[in-house]
């Protein structure tokens, strides 16, 4: 249904132009955001739709408003982009980096996590759930909680 959508938009943009698709399909865009809102409990002016994940990813990190002494947790698995935009933070800002082991099993070894996410500093922990290629799968909603119960940034 997705490719046929979007393939039917772009066909209709070559054929009478973006603006006047955009105005026509206003009403369909606007059920989206509502029903994405309605999946991930938000409302829908806090939904927004990108080209890429890696470009959502990179708007959200660089919204956040970290300062120098933060302290950012990751791990040895996130994303090279990710890890970029880390290192640019830590040069700017003066954020520090920390990555967190895997376990036995190569997820995330959540007692570290645990102790890690207990410093004060600790302002933003990054996750990438299910990194490409390699079937790893990492307990996001266990990091979630473990975010959650300190208040700290959870991306």
């Amino acid at each position: 249904v997705v490719v046929d959508t979007q393939t039917a938009i772009l066909q209709q943009e070559e054929t009478e132009g973006g603006y006047e698709t955009a105005a026509a399909r206003l009403q369909e865009m606007e059920g989206l955001y509502s029903a994405v809102a309605k999946l991930i409990n938000c409302g829908k002016d806090e939904v927004a739709f990108v080209e890429s994940a890696t470009r959502g990813w990179t708007l959200a990190f660089h919204s956040l408003k970290l300062a120098a002494g933060d302290r950012l947790i990751t791990t040895a698995c996130d994303y090279g982009s990710n890890f970029v935009a880390y290192i640019q933070a830590k040069e700017r800002l003066g954020i520090e980096i920390v990555i967190v082991p895997d376990d036995s099993s190569g997820q995330i070894d959540m007692d570290i996590l645990r102790k890690e996410a207990s410093h004060p500093r600790t302002r933003l922990i990054c996750l990438c759930h299910i990194p490409t290629g390699g079937g790893l799968v990492n307990p996001a909603a266990e990091v979630g909680r473990v975010a959650r119960e300190r208040g700290i940034l959870y991306l």
